[in-house]
């Protein structure tokens, strides 16, 4: 399984290197036009280069605040970061959880030992596909329920995917991104050549090559659906 090829951490903040971006925690916090808590758990267990590409770039922690402003509105929000660690180049770099409780609490995973370029656009992603995760939880509930076809459930998240990347490549020329930054890029160029056409994406995301390739949701779908497979007996059956 590649969740025992992996181990998780969260990084614990130095000194020094989250004091600029603890300013723009305290301004979201106490800004009286985003009424939005973002908790500094989030922030604060970035990464070391993380938190240095984000003193260095000021344009890209503007539209890193922005975008979760957006995200969530006036509704409060914790964040909370975690990286992992894989040699398994099929594992997708980030994705994000909800609280089961219904809290407004999210957890988002980072492919840690690259870039922090990449570590940006990893989190900037996963920050913007939290606004698809009313119609993700509708599209998981109706997999459980066998009331949607396996195509059709991969074909909506992948739409909610699509929308994401597609913002995130509207953003990617006003980062402020030095050309070596970009050469060195392993996410930056997936962001960027993402088609205009979802029936082109559909084969994009499933592209082997690509950093942030489709990561089964064929499989996740089979998952969701194998709890109503079981009979009155309880013995489960096999597709």
């Amino acid at each position: 399984h590649r969740q025992e090829q992996m181990h998780y951490q969260r990084h614990r903040p130095s000194r020094n290197s989250c004091g600029f971006v603890r300013l723009l925690v305290l301004w979201l916090l106490f800004s009286p036009l985003f009424a939005i808590c973002i908790s500094t758990k989030a922030q604060d267990t970035f990464s070391p280069q993380l938190n240095h590409f984000l003193e260095c770039h000021p344009q890209a922690l503007s539209i890193l605040s922005n975008a979760v402003v957006k995200t969530k509105g006036s509704a409060g929000i914790r964040i909370d970061t975690f990286y992992f660690y894989t040699d398994d180049e099929t594992v997708p770099t980030a994705h994000h959880n909800w609280a089961l409780n219904g809290s407004p609490q999210v957890a988002i995973y980072i492919r840690g030992g690259g870039q922090p370029v990449d570590e940006y656009l990893n989190f900037l992603f996963e920050v913007i596909n939290t606004r698809g995760d009313k119609v993700f939880k509708e599209l998981f509930q109706q997999a459980a329920s066998n009331q949607i076809s396996k195509s059709n459930f991969v074909r909506g998240v992948l739409l909610q995917e699509f929308q994401a990347a597609k913002a995130v490549q509207k953003l990617l020329t006003q980062l402020g991104l030095k050309p070596d930054e970009i050469t060195i890029s392993k996410c930056y160029d997936d962001f960027l050549n993402t088609p205009d056409d979802f029936d082109k994406f559909l084969s994009y995301a499933k592209d082997p090559a690509r950093q942030g390739a489709e990561p089964g949701y064929e499989e996740l779908y089979d998952r969701l659906t194998s709890s109503i497979k079981s009979d009155s007996t309880g013995k489960t059956n096999t597709a």
